[in-house]
């Protein structure tokens, strides 16, 4: 068992959090030592050891709520011989903001350090610690914050199984001089006055340097999904390490009203999450079959979103067609803004989570 201690100020408001979190045991590997214990082989280990709680949170006096994850620290403390802090140097825990704590509709999760640093931030992480509990305390009880978490069902054994289904949408994108090279004549958007799908474009191709430098989708990117893969569910560094890849502080969320997106290109370094019980966008579905229509020979899918900015609203597509066990991306949501300058892509994603 384990002990956190968080002090945070969400919206002016001083939140404080202590709690003692039991370690899980998870069984893994081959029946027979599960069954015999003690007599098998002891090297033969069959549990593992996880976290009851991947996040805990507290509700605001205005009924919304303030959610922080737990990193899985089991395994440390079990190997540890002192008391003394157990967080890496230079851990942050994913701080996310809930609508209503009771019933939440819409979060906004921060996924960036540098969104602390900013003069309209609306969380301030004073402390975060983490020791290994004194021997004889009890842990405390599983509260309704513990649903920030990954989907490994192993970290969530116990506890609520309300599922949430919500879903995403974020921009992030490259300067329209790096996209064309330095060669304006490959991308006519010089007089735009609006936002421009790059498809609606003529003979519009990605261009070749971009395929040379990112070839597998002549876009840098940005990856998210390793914010739930870390077992510490700790903001990563800010300069990405691996070439291809964007900080998590150049994603711009986008909001979602009236089934349309909004987006401002100034506003970085979170999410917005909306409740969604259809869980998954609209696909339409083309099948391609062979003459005696007893094989499907391809499977072409597509998904329309529209984003708005101002007076200017733009349909993206994006199309991928399954040929065989490969997929093939046949068109991707990249658009112009010509107030930035800048060119976007445009990514979308549901997500469950176990309240």
């Amino acid at each position: 068992m384990f002990e956190v201690s968080m002090t945070l100020k969400v919206k002016g408001e001083l939140v404080e959090i202590d709690r003692r979190i039991p370690c899980l045991k998870a069984s893994q590997g081959e029946l027979a030592p599960l069954l015999l214990g003690g007599l098998w082989n002891s090297r033969k280990q069959s549990y593992t050891l996880h976290s009851r709680d991947m996040s805990t949170g507290a509700e605001l006096q205005d009924g919304t709520a303030v959610l922080v994850t737990i990193p899985d620290l089991c395994r440390i403390v079990r190997r540890s011989e002192t008391k003394d802090q157990l967080l890496p140097e230079g851990f942050m825990p994913i701080i996310a903001l809930v609508d209503n704590a009771d019933d939440p509709q819409v979060m906004k999760l921060i996924i960036s350090r540098n969104y602390y640093e900013r003069d309209d931030s609306d969380v301030e992480l004073i402390k975060y610690t983490a020791l290994a509990a004194k021997p004889g305390e009890f842990p405390d009880f599983q509260d309704k914050f513990n649903w920030l978490r990954s989907g490994d069902p192993a970290l969530a054994q116990l506890g609520y199984d309300e599922r949430m289904n919500f879903s995403y949408r974020y921009l992030y994108g490259v300067p329209l001089e790096e996209y064309q090279g330095g060669k304006y004549e490959n991308l006519p958007v010089g007089e735009a006055d609006g936002l421009i799908s790059l498809y609606d474009l003529p003979d519009f191709k990605i261009p070749a340097h971009m395929m040379e430098k990112y070839p597998r989708r002549g876009f840098p990117i940005v990856d998210l999904w390793g914010l739930f893969r870390m077992s510490f569910f700790s903001l990563g560094a800010e300069t990405p390490t691996e070439p291809g890849k964007l900080p998590f502080g150049s994603v711009i969320p986008v909001f979602q009203k009236g089934g349309e997106n909004y987006y401002d290109a100034e506003k970085r370094g979170f999410l917005m999450y909306y409740r969604d019980d259809n869980q998954r966008e609209k696909d339409q579905e083309i099948l391609r079959w062979n003459e005696d229509h007893t094989e499907i020979l391809s499977r072409t899918r597509t998904q329309k979103s529209t984003v708005v900015k101002g007076d200017s609203k733009i349909v993206l597509t994006l199309k991928n067609q399954d040929r065989g066990n490969r997929t093939y991306r046949l068109q991707t949501p990249y658009f112009y803004d010509p107030e930035t300058q800048y060119v976007y892509r445009f990514i979308g994603y549901p997500i469950t989570f176990k309240k």
